[in-house]
């Protein structure tokens, strides 16, 4: 098995995004668009012709990057065995071991769990809206039960600029956020959306 190290200045964008792509455990986080919106930079630990690949940052994560990439690499066209996941973890371990890293929650069960990996917990949005509520505590489960969907008035944000204007976050965070924002919607999978209570003159902002 063949995997080298590739610094991000020679990573091929094209097979990068076409192994993220067919991958069997591929996902959102691991585009080269996506990345680079995140982290700007990164190197990668590639398998052959890119049949595999595993993004690592070159910098530190600060907790809205590691929030907006809960699970990364490795990822594989190839098998997912334990030889290859332990191949790209022992790699990681090497190199960058001390670092923060959300390692691809497929293949979790092949690798040692130090305290260095992060595991995220997360609703699958695709299952219905029945086993979805289930998933939330009682607490929570009392509040949505009072929600009436009349009471509540949808409608379009516009700029991310508007739709993060008053954030309390710092600047880089927001660039972060407005290069997502912009290259989800140009390739149409993502929008904002304002829900506002009129009554309460409370409003919300959901970027989906």
């Amino acid at each position: 098995m063949n995997i080298r190290f590739v610094p991000f200045e020679e990573i091929d964008k094209n097979k990068w995004n076409g192994t993220v792509h067919y991958a069997q455990n591929g996902n959102v986080f691991g585009y080269y668009w996506y990345l680079k919106s995140v982290v700007k930079e990164w190197d990668a630990f590639v398998e052959g012709d890119y049949q595999s690949v595993m993004p690592v940052p070159r910098t530190k994560l600060n907790a809205l990057q590691k929030s907006l990439l809960p699970f990364l690499g490795p990822y594989t066209v190839n098998e997912i065995s334990e030889k290859r996941i332990l191949s790209f973890y022992r790699l990681w371990e090497i190199k960058y071991f001390n670092t923060f890293y959300a390692f691809n929650d497929q293949i979790t069960e092949y690798i040692p769990e130090p305290k260095t990996i992060k595991k995220i917990s997360c609703i699958d949005m695709s299952d219905g809206y029945e086993a979805i509520f289930d998933k939330y505590t009682e607490p929570v489960k009392s509040i949505l039960n009072q929600i009436s969907i009349n009471d509540y008035v949808f409608s379009n944000v516009g700029k991310p600029e508007i739709f993060l204007g008053k954030d309390a976050l710092s600047e880089a965070d927001k660039n972060i956020l407005y290069r997502l924002f912009y290259n989800a919607i140009q390739r149409g999978i993502g929008f904002s959306l304002k829900v506002e209570n009129p009554k309460k003159n409370h409003w919300q902002k959901h970027f989906l």
